[in-house]
């Protein structure tokens, strides 16, 4: 058989199984804040919305900035997801550093799969959703010193009215 055609059929049936594998991850709070030396936990829940099982393959991650754990996802997750099925649960813990700059930090989280259990087979769909971590400023301990004492000072003044 002539190799670019053996190429063009792969690719077709490669095609045509990405046609029916479709699933969905969308994750329940996306958008959360913390301060600097927070973790975090992200769920979701990651659906089949195709006619055939999928087969959960890996994952991938980006949140530059930030120290992702993708274990919960890892450690719990179904082989596959037959058509209808869904997996509810974490997939992902955030580690803000303790030396983050404060700003927003955006991240993604994907869910490879395919149609076989082999690993070595490549994957023909993926589910995505983003997220973005939001770190405030602690405040220096000599602020919420000077705060306290002007609470102190409005209660002591409210108490002698």
């Amino acid at each position: 058989m002539n190799p670019l055609r053996s190429v063009s059929l792969l690719a077709l049936a490669s095609l045509a199984l990405s046609a029916h594998a479709a699933f969905t991850l969308t994750l329940s709070d996306p958008v959360r804040t913390a301060a600097p030396g927070d973790a975090l936990s992200f769920a979701g829940i990651l659906t089949n919305t195709g006619p055939d099982a999928v087969y959960l393959q890996g994952a991938l991650f980006l949140a530059p900035g930030l120290n992702l754990d993708p274990s919960p996802y890892n450690d719990n997750h179904p082989a596959l997801l037959n058509a209808g099925e869904s997996y509810t649960g974490a997939f992902f813990n955030v580690n803000v550093p303790a030396t983050a700059v404060p700003g927003s930090y955006g991240g993604g989280f994907s869910v490879l799969g395919g149609a076989s259990s082999d690993p070595f087979d490549p994957f023909t769909t993926t589910a995505s959703d983003g997220f973005t971590v939001v770190v405030n400023p602690v405040p220096e301990p000599a602020t919420l010193a000077a705060l306290g004492l002007g609470a102190g000072a409005l209660l002591r003044r409210r108490k002698r009215a």
